[in-house]
């Protein structure tokens, strides 16, 4: 599920609208060691720039952005054949779009409303299972 990018550390992609939320999100990622790089994108265009650019082994991905919907970034992710973890992140209900999102690619979807400590967790829980997976490859 994971690519490994850097040996220790995952390197992650916050797509949202909301600089306050990329900004919040990235710097609590900073204070764990697990995280290698927190880089942000607020629109479609940013976000498959930064992907092609250097493909992250994670992506926080909202729905709504100014320029499109994170479908398209989450399309084009698989598309590529990416092994990039993608986790939906929106304050859209899951009633309508949960189910939508895993059957495009997303590895998860949460909703804001369940709390940024849940992404938080996720995101360590990750990091916890690149180190093992790293740890078996290589002895």
């Amino acid at each position: 599920m994971i690519s490994s990018h850097c040996h220790d550390s995952l390197s992650v992609l916050i797509v949202d609208d909301s600089e306050l939320i990329r900004e919040k999100l990235a710097g609590q990622l900073r204070t764990i060691p697990e995280f290698s790089e927190a880089d942000q994108a607020g629109t479609v265009m940013e976000a498959l720039r930064r992907v092609n650019d250097r493909v992250p082994q994670v992506v926080v991905l909202d729905i709504k952005l100014a320029d499109g919907t994170g479908f398209e970034v989450l399309k084009e992710i698989r598309r590529q054949g990416m092994e990039t973890a993608v986790v939906m992140y929106t304050n859209l209900p899951a009633s309508g779009y949960r189910r939508f999102c895993l059957e495009a690619g997303a590895d998860l979807f949460l909703e804001k409303a369940q709390g940024f400590t849940l992404l938080m967790d996720v995101l360590r829980w990750l990091a916890r299972e690149k180190h093992k997976s790293t740890q078996r490859t290589s002895s």
